[in-house]
């Protein structure tokens, strides 16, 4: 039986469909029989429901995978200002705190057997810089000691987005189990080739492709298992 094994989710940048790659990431493990689970630890953008400050990514991942658990476990801080978290957290005096994280991913890491990690923003995203301490998301990353799966548009643009941040983790000495191509069009040449230029310039594995719409990765998973 799988046990115990993570994945963190990074984007070449915002918007590019991490929490849509998330979600379908979490449904295709659990359509494969493996009790798998979902964790942001730090998000901004959200909503209120009921007068209550949630994380409208958790909610989308646990709507779409069908997760049995209240949104509230499934996140640490959730700022609802539309700005960088470290710009969010000093706009309403929540600090991110590298304990709450390790110990909030902890408990859902013993309560799976597969957690798939979202970051925000890019790589490159601060979610606390004052001055007696800054946290960034690859700390977060490096302190949880998770492999990376690297989510990009298919698009026009990708190889350069995607290799760059590809060659920022290696140079953090970070591992990346591969990379995941959302928005994907089978028989686009422009999407085809893109797949093909990434893995021969970063030379690592393409994990799977997400076309819109599609529930369940084109891929069988061997590379993060």
């Amino acid at each position: 039986m799988l046990k115990n094994k993570a994945i963190f989710i990074v984007g070449t940048g915002t918007n590019v469909g991490k929490t849509y790659a998330s979600a379908v990431l979490v449904n295709t493990l659990r359509f494969q029989g493996i009790n798998a689970g979902y964790y942001k630890a730090v998000s901004s953008g959200n909503e209120r429901f009921h007068g209550y400050l949630t994380s409208i990514d958790a909610d989308f991942v646990k709507k779409f995978a069908n997760l049995d658990e209240p949104t509230s476990d499934m996140w640490s801080y959730a700022y609802e200002e539309e700005m960088s978290p470290h710009l969010a957290a000093r706009y309403c005096g929540n600090f991110v705190n590298n304990d709450v994280i390790r110990r909030d991913f902890n408990s859902r890491f013993n309560r799976y057997e597969f957690i798939v990690v979202e970051g925000c923003g890019g790589i490159i995203c601060p979610l606390k810089y004052e001055k007696e301490k800054s946290i960034w998301l690859e700390d977060i990353i490096i302190m949880l000691n998770l492999p990376i799966a690297v989510v990009a548009d298919a698009g026009v643009g990708t190889i350069n987005s995607t290799c760059l941040t590809i060659s920022y983790l290696q140079q953090k000495n970070i591992n990346i189990s591969g990379v995941i191509l959302n928005n994907f069009e089978k028989n686009n040449p422009i999407h085809e080739d893109n797949c093909f230029m990434i893995y021969e310039k970063a030379n690592v594995p393409i994990i799977g492709t997400i076309s819109k719409y599609q529930q369940i990765l084109d891929s069988d998973l061997s590379s993060i298992l």
